[in-house]
């Protein structure tokens, strides 16, 4: 399964007031098969997440 979440954004940018990621990303990173951050055709952010759905958790 893909998940794709876009917006109007100014992207992904460091903030001089965070020590870091945060949460989100990282955990996203970690429970996803793959993570891509980057900019659609329309200069929008973007953030595509794809998970693997196993069979055996569809059948339960």
């Amino acid at each position: 399964m893909t998940v794709v979440i876009r917006d109007n954004g100014r992207g992904i940018v460091p903030r001089p007031d965070s020590p870091g990621l945060g949460l989100g990303l990282p955990l996203i990173a970690t429970l996803a098969e793959s993570l891509e951050l980057g900019k659609d055709n329309g200069e929008h952010t973007e953030v595509r997440m794809t998970f693997r759905l196993d069979e055996e958790r569809d059948a339960q």
